[in-house]
């Protein structure tokens, strides 16, 4: 529902619903990782740290929400940080290329 009504462009109805399934459900990991999304497109990045990382707490195997958090301190150059965070996920990162999957064939 909370995705629906954000592709809607009801971003603030849709941030009620997804708070609305934290307290139905406070280990539902989806609704923290779309707040955090909501949030990072909005600029707000603390924030979107903070939500990222609780889906992360509640599955600690959340790909995209750790992909994401990564991708925050990469643009805000804490490239260390980033590169923790895209390890977790399998991503290989090499000087001077980026961030990239194995080349092995």
């Amino acid at each position: 529902m909370g995705t629906r009504l954000k592709m809607a462009g009801s971003i603030e109805t849709a941030i009620t619903r997804y708070k609305e399934a934290t307290k139905y459900n406070p280990n539902y990991a989806p609704a923290y990782f779309n707040l955090g999304v909501i949030c990072s497109e909005s600029a707000r990045y603390v924030d979107a740290l903070r939500y990222y990382n609780i889906a992360v707490e509640r599955n600690s195997k959340y790909v995209e929400a750790l992909c994401n958090i990564g991708v925050i301190y990469k643009n805000s150059g804490q490239l260390e940080l980033a590169i923790q965070f895209y390890e977790k996920v399998g991503l290989q990162i090499t000087a001077g290329c980026g961030v990239g999957e194995s080349t092995a064939y």
